[in-house]
């Protein structure tokens, strides 16, 4: 009589599949977390670059470069990407992994690298920005273009900052990431990511331009004239979770919540170039966006909220 030959019952597979289902379901998540844990080294090793670039550019100029600047009469904008690059850095050091297509895109670009929705401002003009850019500069330290007062309603003109200005560097944020969703910085379909982020705004409050930093008038209100221009952004003007369209954000909102398995942490380099992980409101409960706003010219003064 011939004996059958050897095969796996049903039983068997199927108690194999268990456990092999079950391998998976421990190592999964394991293998997330790595892959994550990889994505935020290089998070941080390109913030780490970026800013030796800024230490080199500062030891050069003595002073910190802007966030971007609009060349007149062509509507170009220089982004602070495009200033560093000339170091001889590679686009992929403004690339952070765990956003979408390694960034946002400039405002004027090539039809082929808009976002879905996107409109470039000018058709016929190509930024001098990095083709996709994950990171923004801190407004205090880096100024935006309005250095003439009463241009385009500049009541507190930008200057450039002096490197040894910068108190308590290892406490002051100087980089940090883009919310990878360019609709938080959309007018009129155009993705304004040339602009900075900061962590102030004018103690006047019937402005609708009161995180426009520029546009503040020292004479808005006399507790401006007795207090001081600005105020630091208290945790209560933060959103738990951020939504394009809300009405009258705090620039912080624009801060990118990329990293950590709840997607709550953020990378910021400071202004000693180290670099560490941190959540938005924990940089604000010790406020870590600048003693002041050096930036901008006279009035610059903060007032700290006793509440904070």
């Amino acid at each position: 009589m011939k004996s059958r030959d050897k095969a796996f019952t049903l039983i068997e597979l199927l108690v194999v599949i268990s456990i092999i289902a079950l391998l998976l379901s421990i190592l999964m998540p394991v293998l997330a977390n790595i892959r994550e844990a990889s994505r935020r080294l290089v998070c941080k090793t390109n913030l780490y670059g970026i800013m030796q670039s800024v230490s080199a550019y500062t030891a050069e100029h003595s002073y910190y470069p802007p966030a971007y600047l609009n060349n007149s009469g062509t509507g170009q904008i220089t982004h602070f990407s495009g200033i560093l690059a000339k170091t001889g850095f590679n686009d992929n050091v403004f690339h952070c992994p765990s956003i979408p297509s390694g960034g946002l895109p400039p405002m004027n670009t090539d039809y082929n690298n808009l976002e879905e929705g996107q409109i470039a401002k000018s058709q016929d003009i190509i930024d001098l920005q990095a083709e996709r850019c994950s990171y923004t500069v801190n407004q205090a330290i880096f100024p935006e273009d309005n250095f003439t007062y009463g241009l385009n309603g500049t009541a507190s003109p930008s200057r450039y900052v002096a490197a040894g200005r910068v108190k308590s560097t290892s406490m002051t944020i100087t980089l940090t990431e883009w919310n990878p969703d360019w609709r938080f910085l959309d007018k009129d379909g155009n993705c304004r990511s040339y602009l900075p982020v900061h962590g102030f705004c004018g103690i006047s409050t019937g402005s609708n331009n009161r995180y426009d930093l520029n546009l503040v008038r020292q004479d808005s209100e006399k507790v401006c004239l007795k207090n001081g221009l600005f105020r630091q952004v208290t945790t209560a003007a933060l959103s738990e979770v951020p939504t394009p369209n809300r009405i009258k954000p705090s620039r912080l909102d624009w801060v990118g919540r990329n990293h950590g398995a709840d997607k709550e942490l953020s990378c910021f380099a400071y202004a000693d170039c180290h670099v560490e992980e941190n959540t938005i409101f924990d940089t604000v409960k010790t406020f870590q966006w600048g003693k002041m706003i050096y930036s901008i010219k006279g009035g610059s003064r903060v007032v700290r909220p006793k509440y904070n």
